[in-house]
């Protein structure tokens, strides 16, 4: 699982400047300030999931302008980007093992529960196996 430093290092090297910002949105990308903003004082497992999110729309070269249907394609891909970078299907299947509860395999993992219903979704659609072969 990638960590809060894996992922700032890897926007870095993606030439992302990193900010915060109080109140409001928990991140925000700018895509032609190639910027992305955390709300300061979230909790550290908010923090990385809502860092991983955002580096997936920098890394996918994601419009922080769109609206519409094409920013909701883009949020499912920037939250698939952030499930699979953060959740192995072993890790899962070895929380969901000792946790029965959505909340537990979370716990577990140090995700959230959006992370995990994320991870869940793209496995159950297919689109894990489609990543874990290149497609």
């Amino acid at each position: 699982m990638l960590t809060i430093d894996n992922l700032e290092d890897l926007a870095i090297s993606l030439g992302v400047t990193l900010c915060t910002h109080v109140g409001g949105k928990k991140g925000l990308w700018n895509a032609p300030r190639r910027a992305i903003s955390i709300r300061r004082g979230l909790h550290p497992v908010a923090h990385l999931c809502t860092l991983a999110h955002e580096v997936g729309h920098a890394t996918l070269g994601h419009d922080s302008a769109a609206v519409g249907w094409w920013r909701a394609k883009q949020e499912l891909a920037a939250n698939r980007w952030a499930a699979r970078q953060l959740i192995t299907i072993e890790e899962y299947a070895a929380a969901e093992r000792v946790h029965p509860s959505l909340s537990g395999v979370a716990h577990e993992l140090g995700v959230t529960v959006f992370m995990v219903e994320a991870w869940q979704e793209m496995y159950r659609s297919g689109t894990y196996a489609r990543f874990l072969m290149g497609a």
